[in-house]
């Protein structure tokens, strides 16, 4: 054997003992990512602890969901999204009421800051604001007759 082939054949050998570094490499790799992944799932699913619930710690600084909860505090009781757009100087149309309800009902649902009290109407857990607290509206006594039908009772 000559020297070129010696050359030839030791470039092969260490080209082979590559491949072979880089495909251990990558089996580790996706089992660190794999490791990461689990244990990113498994936070999501535990409750948060008590210093991540403040809920002064929750907002950013002048978002819409801060300065609601501070005009709640200030009310001293629940508040209607109507409301709240007004103290917010928002326009009161439906893409903003649509918004903003989201966003609180977001908080509300997993059970974090807000409640909903009635509906379209946003209290506090902090200041022990329950759900479902304040009167809903009796409907009027002819409600669902027919026009024809409620001209003659009256």
């Amino acid at each position: 054997m000559g020297f070129r082939e010696d050359a030839i054949r030791k470039i092969e050998k260490k080209q082979a003992e590559l491949v072979a570094m880089e495909r251990a490499f990558e089996l580790a790799k996706a089992g660190a990512e794999a490791y990461i992944q689990a244990y990113q799932d498994m936070l999501k699913s535990l409750p948060r602890e008590s210093s991540e619930t403040r809920p002064e710690a929750m907002f950013r600084a002048g978002s819409a969901a801060k300065r609601t909860r501070e005009m709640i505090i200030d009310a001293g009781r629940p508040l209607h999204i109507n409301d709240v757009l007004k103290g917010l100087g928002k326009r009161d149309d439906r893409a903003a009421r649509a918004s903003l309800t989201s966003a609180l009902g977001a908080y509300a649902r997993k059970g974090e800051v807000f409640v909903r009290t009635a509906p379209n109407t946003f209290g506090l857990l902090e200041m022990g604001h329950a759900a479902g607290t304040q009167a809903v509206d009796e409907p009027p006594a002819d409600f669902g007759r027919l026009e024809t039908e409620a001209r003659k009772a009256s």
